[in-house]
């Protein structure tokens, strides 16, 4: 019996400790383009991933992937009982891509419980991808209005990332 083994190939990248992208959009209709594609960690096949630039990354081999995402995240400053509520997504080519995750930034009082905004989940989504579309990581802000704003920026502290594994 012949047994087929093949090795997964795959891309990490993670955020800059030093950027400033603000998750919560200006507007609920105009999306934040995330730069999570900054930091080269590894990448297996430069024949299917390539950066185009921090905030876009195409794939040039048609397949399905398994897209997961680390994100490490910071209201600045922390506010007691803050709104900010932002929709956190993939894109392919400016269409949606994963599902939106919803995010709300810790609620509690800064004063008592010192953890300084920060906030941090995962999430996995298989993506059927055709060669030479252009993934992006976006954030939208769920409702317009002074009530909801606020800024969500990368935590400095954890460096968050995106694994890509082209699973077939």
């Amino acid at each position: 019996m012949y047994i087929r083994s093949l090795k997964a190939k795959a891309v990490k990248f993670t955020n800059s400790t030093v950027s400033i992208t603000n998750f919560n959009s200006p507007t609920t209709t105009a999306p934040t383009n995330i730069d999570i594609f900054n930091t080269s960690v590894f990448n297996d096949d430069s024949n299917i991933f390539e950066k185009i630039d921090n905030y876009q990354l195409r794939v040039k081999q048609s397949g399905l992937y398994l897209v997961s995402l680390s994100l490490a995240l910071r209201q600045n400053p922390a506010t007691q009982g803050s709104q900010v509520y932002d929709y956190i997504f993939f894109n392919l080519d400016g269409s949606l891509a994963s599902s939106s995750i919803a995010t709300l930034s810790p609620q509690y009082d800064p004063s008592r419980v010192n953890i300084g905004g920060r906030f941090a989940f995962n999430s996995n989504s298989y993506i059927n991808i055709t060669a030479g579309q252009i993934l992006t990581l976006q954030s939208r802000r769920w409702l317009n209005g002074t009530t909801y704003n606020g800024i969500v920026n990368f935590d400095n502290v954890s460096l968050s990332s995106v694994r890509i594994v082209k699973l077939k």
